[in-house]
């Protein structure tokens, strides 16, 4: 038995079942539209729902992973007679590092009830640990980087009894640290170097 079939990209976490379900309902006999396809905002394509009488050689000759993706699946609807095609909302979808970022950023502009209807609260959940998790590893490296340069500083100009004190205070508790002793002591009983832990 014939019926309708959509391909939805993983890489896209901002369709909805709403969305989804829409792509069903734009394909049938009351729409009359043969596909519904969802554009990628970098030239692919996010979502294409095709009805029951569209051929499977609607893929053939289609040019994958280009930014001309999207019109040659069009392309290749109409040389197979695929006529009734509608375009929808242009979705991102996640190819690099920097669209997870941005993708985050997105959701965060929305209210909690907003990323509920969107199905995407989880994700929300799932970036927000994780990108203030890099930030603290970030903050602690740039503070560490601030220890260390302070401690390059103090051998290079004339050490006084503060400069001295404070080279001493970081050699030591490198020292105690790779020895296994009181290391931790000496780096929480030091406030130059607190933040840094």
């Amino acid at each position: 038995r014939k019926t309708n079939i959509a391909f939805i990209g993983s890489d896209c976490l901002e369709i909805s079942p709403m969305d989804i379900r829409m792509l069903f309902e734009s394909v049938s006999s009351v729409s009359g539209l043969d596909a519904t396809i969802l554009p990628a905002k970098d030239g692919g394509y996010v979502a294409l729902c095709l009805g029951e009488s569209v051929p499977s050689t609607v893929f053939d000759g289609v040019t994958w992973s280009d930014r001309t993706t999207c019109v040659s699946q069009m392309q290749a609807l109409s040389r197979n007679g695929v006529q009734r095609v509608r375009v929808g909302e242009t979705f991102e979808d996640m190819d690099e590092l920097d669209d997870l970022k941005a993708l985050f950023e997105r959701t965060s502009k929305l209210s909690l009830e907003e990323r509920e209807i969107r199905s995407i609260s989880r994700t929300y959940d799932f970036l927000e640990n994780f990108y203030s998790t890099a930030n603290a590893s970030n903050d602690d490296k740039k503070t560490r980087g601030v220890v260390i340069s302070a401690k390059k500083s103090c051998r290079k100009t004339t050490p006084s009894s503060s400069s001295v004190a404070a080279t001493n205070m970081i050699e030591k508790e490198g020292e105690e640290k790779n020895s296994g002793k009181n290391g931790d002591d000496v780096f929480s009983s030091n406030p130059v170097l607190q933040s840094g832990s």
